[in-house]
């Protein structure tokens, strides 16, 4: 009886650590889970406050090739360094030992001669690369000083200026280049970009999900696209030396009266260098930032965007 007494006790421990095992597993789930979504959220509303290295293009076209690798032997000179100095003592010379020392640092030799292949191979494939991207840059360089727009669409594409945006499913082109104003075109393709849940760990440690409020959806979506509309300013300044940005954003959106996709403009920016450069990117609310600069907006707290005009290079009030 003593025997099977402890055998259930034994067992209902056992049930007991498996239950709070899984219970605390299902909490660090459920913790990650809220904190991946936080953190989503936030990103949505802070894609403009990375960008990429800013370029240099007159320093480019004065740069100089990489210099190309030497070939050195360092591992094939200590090794025959290491044969040279070996001396046999007279019990390897009596008992053969000596043939295997010496045939030893022989093999040494020749692994020595394969290490130093292997090192100028790689400092060979390496140098080819650089190499490769030195003429690249040198022979594009030209194009986007003079703001010729294949050359700095080409520029934008080999530095993946817009690759982070990409990765939410927005799509950005350079439609054209007039003087020193380039004007881009950023499609927010999905539709679902912005979450309609909001979800939140409660004090048992377990999720909660409810519907956002319509307020506080349309002010995510509305931070989110003009955020992205500075990235892409921001990133046309770091690449080219354009003055002028003019961003016209559309979004994918089904047209109730006949049934098709659309793609309305929402957000319409004409950003200037300076002003932009001036602002503290880490601090802004992206849509408020929008004050410092002429735009096209109609936007309702409750219902979102209304489509608005793009804007143009040649529009007076931007030229002027």
């Amino acid at each position: 009886m003593a025997l099977h007494r402890e055998l259930v006790r034994q067992h209902r421990e056992s049930v007991r650590s498996a239950t709070q095992t899984q219970k605390e597993l299902a909490r660090q789930s459920a913790a990650a889970e809220a904190e991946e979504y936080a953190n989503y959220v936030t990103m949505l509303s802070s894609i403009h406050t990375d960008c990429s290295e800013p370029w240099h293009w007159h320093a480019v076209t004065m740069s100089r090739p990489p210099v190309e690798p030497v070939r050195q032997n360092p591992a094939e000179v200590a090794a025959r360094a290491a044969v040279a100095a070996h001396t046999p003592n007279l019990l390897d010379k009596v008992f053969g030992g000596a043939k295997q020392q010496r045939a030893q640092l022989e093999e040494a030799v020749q692994r020595g001669i394969a290490l130093d292949q292997q090192n100028y191979d790689a400092a060979m494939h390496h140098y080819a690369t650089r190499l490769s991207h030195w003429k690249y840059q040198v022979n594009l360089a030209p194009g986007v000083l003079s703001l010729h727009p294949e050359a700095c669409r080409s520029a934008l594409q080999y530095v993946g200026a817009f690759e982070e945006l990409e990765g939410f499913g927005t799509r950005v082109t350079l439609d054209a280049i007039a003087h020193d104003a380039a004007t881009f075109s950023c499609a927010i393709e999905d539709q679902e970009i912005v979450p309609t849940e909001e979800v939140k760990l409660g004090a048992s440690g377990k999720l909660s999900t409810k519907e956002m409020a319509a307020g506080k959806y349309w002010a995510l979506y509305q931070d989110h696209v003009a955020s992205c509309a500075i990235r892409i300013a921001r990133e046309a300044y770091a690449v080219t030396p354009i003055e002028r940005a003019i961003v016209n954003v559309r979004a994918v959106r089904l047209d109730p009266s006949t049934g098709h996709m659309i793609r309305p403009t929402i957000l319409a920016v004409h950003f200037t260098r300076g002003t932009l450069t001036r602002l503290n990117f880490a601090a802004i609310d992206p849509s408020e930032s929008l004050k410092n600069f002429p735009h096209r907006m109609k936007f309702k707290k409750t219902s979102g965007f209304e489509a608005v005009e793009d804007m143009t290079s040649d529009e007076q009030w931007v030229t002027a």
